[in-house]
């Protein structure tokens, strides 16, 4: 009986092994999408559990030193490290591996008396899936549309982080940013907002003791803020200039208005406030 059992025994024929193979990969390339899909996310709640947490060690920050985080000195990895007990969160998990940057360049440092929704912190590592994932002011975290901006041509795609000394920036909406006189421009952040209009965010200096300017048109709806080290220049909808100087005492910054409004707010202690319209301009200083 034994030797009928065994002898019962069939193996897998070519034709069968071929079949089955073929079956999960149709499974597998069914299942992919979903999978990538699943992971994407994952790691998009994780990226906003990390800026919240980010979020509250600032504000544990600001309760000892009655100021936000510097975005000018040092980085807010070592700013914060004392408020965290797992530097990791400074590491989004789509970002590129090895990791070795800091979120530095794609944070904007407010005065208290700034706006709740205005923009603080922007991760940069979802936008290949079109997301923009963007930590308020008020310490909020929300998911936003992604917006393409590029440089001259439209193959020439500038991503946040990216310096630019010249040529001229184009934004989705139609605004634009022309990259003059030895400026150094870095696109912080382009996103839509909830309310469908863009909102877009630059950081502009210059050389020691070299003057830099950008002139800036931005489309009617559209909100648009050009960070320097001495002042942040917010608008929607206008035309202007900022230019930027640095020696070897203070940070100077000068907007120009050409048309529509611009709210010049300085980065100091004061933080002091002034609306310009067209044919004005403000000079705004800050110490090192």
């Amino acid at each position: 009986m034994l030797n009928q059992l065994k002898n019962n025994k069939r193996s897998f024929t070519l034709l069968e092994l071929l079949v089955a193979i073929t079956i999960i990969s149709i499974l597998a390339t069914l299942l992919s999408p979903i999978a990538s899909k699943v992971l994407t996310k994952a790691k998009v709640i994780l990226c906003v559990s990390k800026l919240k947490n980010i979020a509250y060690a600032s504000k544990m920050y600001y309760n000892d030193y009655n100021s936000l985080p510097s975005d000018q000195t040092g980085t807010l990895r070592a700013q914060l490290e004392p408020y965290i007990k797992n530097l990791d969160i400074f590491i989004c998990p789509s970002a590129p591996k090895p990791y070795t940057g800091d979120i530095q360049p794609f944070y904007v440092e407010r005065s208290d008396n700034t706006v709740s929704y205005a923009f603080s912190i922007g991760c940069p590592y979802h936008r290949m899936h079109g997301v923009s994932v963007i930590l308020n002011h008020d310490g909020s975290v929300v998911l936003n549309r992604s917006a393409v901006v590029y440089q001259d041509v439209s193959s020439n795609i500038v991503n946040p982080g990216d310096q630019i000394t010249g040529g001229t920036l184009y934004f989705v909406d139609g605004s634009t940013v022309k990259v003059k006189a030895s400026a150094r421009v870095k696109v912080i952040e382009s996103f839509w907002r909830n309310d469908n209009s863009l909102y877009s965010i630059i950081r502009a200096d210059a050389p020691v003791r070299i003057q830099g300017e950008v002139q800036v048109s931005v489309t009617p709806g559209s909100k648009f803020e050009v960070v320097t080290p001495a002042a942040i220049a917010g608008v929607e909808g206008t035309e202007f200039n900022v230019k930027v100087v640095e020696d070897a005492l203070q940070y100077t910054t000068e907007v120009d208005v050409t048309s529509g409004i611009v709210t010049v707010r300085s980065r100091d202690k004061d933080s002091e406030t002034t609306m310009l319209y067209p044919g004005q301009n403000k000079k705004v200083n800050k110490n090192k």
